[in-house]
This record gives structure tokens, C-alpha cells and sequence, in this order.
């Protein structure tokens, strides 16, 4: 035998022990996935498709069962990734501006302030002077930057609230 052909058999025996050594790594991680959970399994960052349907397969799971659960979770983390990523712009948002963001819920209408703007406006609707099924209003929304201070509040009756929606 050459020199040549030495080094391709050793060569060989050495690819040849790490795809086992390998080999026994990945069924180290199946077994260690079969006591978990199959949110554990499917969430795994540890196992590759092929072994996360292995191990649910074992579980007990048919083929196209193991294959919609991981397509579940799979949408499920682009889901929770995307409300990650709207939460962090509008961390971004508020932080510049002040305005309200994405993730953000509204807050209420200050006690005071709701107290001066009904004074002001004569518990009656500013655009048509009812005084039946009156609700602040938001000048300039709060969805378009607008604020809960007593300069961007109104009273407004229902219908003309709703006629006035979020416009300006």
C-alpha cells in the first residue's frame, strides 16, 4: 500500500469516527428530548427538524401529526418574534416622541382634566350643543400623537364623534 492511499484510508477511518461520534451526540440529544414536553421539543434550538420529528415519532406522534406540530410552533415563534419587533419600535417611538406606540395601551383621561374640559365646554357637545350621550374626544387622537391634556380634549356627543372618528 502507498503512501497515498494510507493517507486516504486514515483519512476515511477518521471522517468515518466522527460521523459516529456525531452520531451518538445527536441520539444522546433525541433521548435526552423524550421526557420533555412537546413544547420543549418543538421550541428546541438544540435539535435540528429531522431529530425534532424523530423524537416526536417516538413519542408516540404520527408523521403528519409530528410535521403540523412543528409547523405550529414554527408560525407560533415568527408570531411572538414579530410582536418582539413591534414592541421594540414602538419603544423606539416613545421614546422620541412621546407618542403612544404599537405595544402600548391608551391611558385613561386624567380625573382633572375631564372635570375642566365638561366645565369648559357646558357639559354640552361642542358641534352641535346636545347634551345627551356626551364622550371626550381627542382633538388630535391619540393614535396620531395626540395627548390627554385639557387643550386636545372636547366634548362630543356620540354621533358626532363618531361622524368625527380619528380625523383631526
Amino acid at each position: 500500500m502507498n503512501t497515498i492511499e494510507a493517507n486516504y484510508q486514515r483519512a476515511q477511518q477518521e471522517r468515518d469516527r466522527q460521523w459516529r461520534e456525531n452520531q451518538k451526540v445527536q441520539e444522546n440529544k433525541r433521548e435526552k428530548f423524550l421526557s420533555a414536553t412537546v413544547d420543549q421539543i418543538v421550541l428546541s434550538d438544540e435539535l435540528d427538524t429531522v431529530d425534532k420529528m424523530e423524537v416526536l415519532q417516538r413519542r408516540g406522534y404520527s408523521n403528519p401529526e409530528a410535521w403540523e406540530l412543528l409547523k405550529s410552533a414554527e408560525k407560533s415563534a415568527r408570531k411572538a418574534k414579530l410582536r418582539d419587533a413591534k414592541r421594540k419600535i414602538s419603544d423606539a417611538v416613545w421614546k422620541q416622541t412621546g407618542a403612544v406606540g404599537l405595544g402600548y395601551e391608551r391611558q385613561p383621561i386624567p380625573e382633572d382634566v375631564r372635570a375642566f374640559v365638561w366645565r369648559r365646554d357646558q357639559a354640552r357637545c361642542v358641534k352641535c350643543g346636545s347634551n345627551k350621550n356626551l364622550e371626550f374626544d381627542h382633538i388630535i387622537p391619540v393614535s396620531r400623537g395626540g395627548s390627554n391634556t385639557e387643550r386636545n380634549i372636547q366634548l362630543l356627543c356620540e354621533g358626532c364623534n363618531r361622524e368625527k372618528s380619528a380625523s383631526i
